[in-house]
């Protein structure tokens, strides 16, 4: 088993990006095909794979899961909606890959009400 955890870090000087508890929802990796989008934003309203794991980042927004290696695609829960904002050059849908005996680091930064 590997252990994936994820923590929110200060950037740039302009700001700070602000740790939030949420829902996060862990998947078998997903593409496009695979989910129901809502409209051409990244919200989604079903993912199509295998669910893998549901955990709660804390209030600083870290989480961690125990995987198994592979590719698994990762979703937070924003209303009554996924949300994932970015895709790997496979097409993977916010994507973190997994090896044995490892630790990997997945930042996933909410940012549909950012200003930039």
């Amino acid at each position: 088993m590997c252990t994936l955890g994820e923590e929110t870090l200060p950037v740039a000087q302009s700001g700070t990006i602000q740790p939030v508890v949420r829902d996060i929802f862990v998947y078998k990796a997903a593409r496009n095909s695979d989910v129901e989008q809502v409209g051409f934003s990244a919200f989604f309203r079903k993912i199509k794979t295998d669910p893998i794991a549901r955990i709660q980042s804390d209030k600083s927004g870290f989480f961690q899961v125990s995987l198994a290696p592979g590719i698994y695609s990762f979703f937070v829960m924003e209303n009554s909606l996924f949300y994932a904002n970015s895709v790997d050059s496979q097409g993977y849908i916010q994507a973190a890959r997994v090896y044995p005996d490892s630790v990997s680091h997945r930042p996933i930064n909410i940012t549909y009400k950012a200003t930039f």
